[in-house]
This record gives structure tokens, sequence and C-alpha cells, in this order.
């Protein structure tokens, strides 16, 4: 289906070495930011003056909207005053140590000037390459940086194989017209493009056709982007049961058992993944700051997702949520941030360790004594940020008394040369 290059055999021995290195940095990092922008932001859920039921970012589906029509809307869609460097910005002040962009969500708009397809911002009215100007300011931080792409396609004519199609009910008939092969070629070179020119890609994020080797592409196209980039990182939304994927997904949900392999949970700081005008149903600090460490409590990373409007202004509760993140960040980076997970003695405690310490997140914390389970502690624990704190060894835990709390924020209570008893 594919053009023929290197085999996924011929590519395995550099992704071997150079995954296993760019793995490292991704499970050290711990914590990225999720960006869900294209068109569908400037309508926020709503047509012809009427709320649209169901995710915003496929209003093209759900409204539903002609093909022609939802062309015409994307291509006029001039959000002149968005600044991408104030994204990365905003990553960088959360404390997070990677982003993802959405290239290409499934109504097949590019936000890059991909030269497959006349349906990108850089050929509409805005005419920029927004993920060109992206990837300047990443760089310009040292933010490492991927791109999500969908699989999935509503607006290429070749594209088939989804059952909830926008256009499948007016034309009951398109998949039979449409020519897969061609398809996957576009795609296959879309992804080749990603990578060659706004480069280097963290990870390539794929979505939308999980376990469909037929459309997703599978070996071939996996064997080609691993050959150009043994670096990136490629989670399991492609390909054969993602079995050769570098990480597993867990969207909307921490996961109570770990997967098998690395993994990392996406969830949205409110119910849409792109922006919604009337969702405002929005996380709060401590819920996020709890997410936080119990995904990596449980050994995962979090991606954590915002949706910025019509004009690429991430909404002020999201910000504020983020902002509050970094705060406690600053002083508690090092617990998430480098760390590995130990078996969670509790449901409202995990372990994280790193060279020098254990650290116990203490997800509900409330004043007085409390009980760390199957702990030693070699000095005197402290909380982060804080002073050492009371405490005593009772058999195979350590108690510690903790000071009066009153923002419900999670503490971390930090064991210098702790062990497990």
């Amino acid at each position: 289906m594919f053009a023929g290059h290197a085999t996924l055999d011929q590519t395995t021995d550099a992704h071997s070495t150079m995954g296993a290195q760019a793995l490292n940095w991704w499970q050290q990092a711990r914590l990225g930011l999720f960006i869900h922008w294209g068109p569908y932001a400037e309508l926020g859920g709503t047509w012809q003056d009427q709320p649209v039921r169901g995710c915003a970012e496929h209003i093209r589906r759900t409204a539903p909207i002609a093909r022609q029509t939802y062309r015409e809307m994307a291509l006029a869609w001039c959000p002149d005053d968005v600044e991408p460097a104030a994204w990365v910005d905003l990553a960088r002040d959360a404390g997070l140590g990677y982003m993802v962009f959405t290239s290409k969500h499934h109504d097949g708009f590019c936000l890059w000037d991909s030269p497959e397809t006349d349906f990108t911002i850089a050929r509409g009215a805005l005419g920029r390459d927004i993920m060109a100007e992206l990837r300047a300011a990443a760089d310009a931080a040292d933010m490492p940086l991927g791109w999500y792409y969908s699989p999935r396609d509503w607006d290429h004519p070749d594209f088939r194989g989804d059952h909830g199609h926008p256009d499948l009910k007016a034309d009951p008939d398109r998949d039979q017209r449409a020519h897969l092969p061609r398809y996957l070629a576009c795609m296959q070179t879309q992804c080749e493009d990603l990578i060659q020119r706004y480069g280097p890609v963290a990870t390539l994020w794929f979505d939308g056709q999980d376990n469909d080797p037929e459309t997703a592409g599978s070996d071939a196209l996996l064997a080609r982007l691993r050959a150009l980039a043994p670096q990136t990182l490629i989670n399991d939304r492609i390909g054969h049961d993602g079995y050769q994927a570098d990480y597993a997904i867990c969207e909307g949900f921490i996961p109570g058992e770990a997967p098998t392999r690395p993994w990392e949970t996406c969830l949205s700081l409110n119910y849409n993944w792109g922006f919604c005008h009337r969702d405002h149903r929005w996380c709060g600090p401590q819920e996020l700051i709890r997410k936080a460490c119990e995904t990596v409590g449980n050994g995962g990373n979090l991606l954590i997702n915002v949706g910025p409007d019509g004009a690429g202004r991430v909404p002020q509760p999201a910000v504020d949520c983020l902002h509050a993140l970094g705060r406690w960040m600053r002083v508690h980076r090092r617990a998430l941030c480098g760390t590995s997970a130990l078996p969670a003695p509790a449901p409202e405690l995990r372990y994280t360790r790193d060279a020098d310490a254990i650290y116990a997140l203490v997800l509900h914390p409330q004043s007085g004594e409390l009980r760390l389970p199957g702990l030693w502690a070699g000095m005197a624990p402290r909380l982060l940020g804080g002073d050492s704190l009371p405490w005593r060894q009772d058999g195979n835990d350590v108690v510690v008394t903790l000071p009066a709390i009153d923002d419900g924020l999670v503490r971390v209570v930090e064991l210098p040369e702790g062990v497990l008893s």
C-alpha cells in the first residue's frame, strides 16, 4: 500500500538505540501540554447559531456540515492575532516538559503548508504556516515538540473505512469510489513531511484509526518513519494492535493497573478537546495536581490538553489552572520529573524515587499524623519546600506529623536516603 523503503527489521537496531534514549527523556519529563486547534475552534461547538451536541472538534460530523461548506469556512478562517510562542510560554511556565500539537485532525485541515492538499492554513485567508512558527518558538525555548496526526480524514475523497464519516448519509456510495492506496500514499507523504520539514519531532501522536492496519497503514509506514527518524517516539494508535509502538495511550483515564509498556494518560482540562463556547466544566488546580501525581505515581506520563479559541487564545480558566500547576511544580518538580514509581501503599498515597530520596505524594493531605507504610527513613523527613517534620519510625512504617493545610493541594514528604522496609 505504501512506497517501498526500509523494512521494520532493517530499522530495528537504529531505533532500539535512539528510541531508548528518546524514551528515557520522555519518561523523565513526565508532563506535557496537548493543544487541539483548528477551524473547528472558530465554530466553538455552534453551527448556524445552534449548539451542537458532541465533541466540539468533531462538529463537521456532529452538525453535520457538508464538505464544501466546511472547506469554505475553514479557508476563510483568519486568526491574525494568534501567537504560537504564547503556547510555548504557557507550557514552560506550567513546568511541562514537552508539547504535542494537532497538525491535522479528523476534519483533514492541515495546520502546516502540506504540499498534498490545498486544505491548509497556509493556503487559506491567514496565509501563515502556524506549525513552522510553533517549531521556531519551541526550539528557542528548548521545548521538545511532537505532532498529533489523524489517519482519519473527512476531507480527502479517497479516505474510506470510517463508519461515522460525515458524508456517508448524503453519499452512501462514497467508499466504493474511494481509492484507498492513493490516500495511504498521501498519508505517508504527509508524515514524512512532518518529520523532514518540521523536526526534530519528539513524538508522532496518531489518532482516529486504532487497530485498523489497512486504513492506518501499518508496517510499511512505520518502517519508513523509523528509518527517517529513529529518535521519534510513536504511540500505539497505528498498525497491528500498536505492537510496534513505543508507548500506550490511556485516553481520559488513569489506569489502576499500569500497562506493560511505557504509557501516557491524556486528559483535557474541560470536557471537550477543542474549544467549545458553552463548556465551563473546568478542572481546578487541586484536581489537576492530584491527577499529575496519581499518573506519575502509577508510572505514567500525563498529557494535559487545552483547546484555544478561534483566535488562538487559551481560555482563562485553563491558563489559571496551568499557572497554579507551575507554582506547585517550582517547589515539587523533583518528586515527579526524573523519578520512577514505587508500588502505591494506599489509595491516598503514591511513592516515587530518585537516586537521593523517596517521595511520598499525599493526594488528600490533612493536618496531623500521617502513616507512610513500608518505609524506613534514613534521615529526618521534610516537606518539599518546607521544614523537617516531627516523625518517628513505627516498625516498618514512618509516621510524620503534617502542619495545618488550607489549600487542598498535594503535599510531598521527602525522605532523604529513604528505603522500602
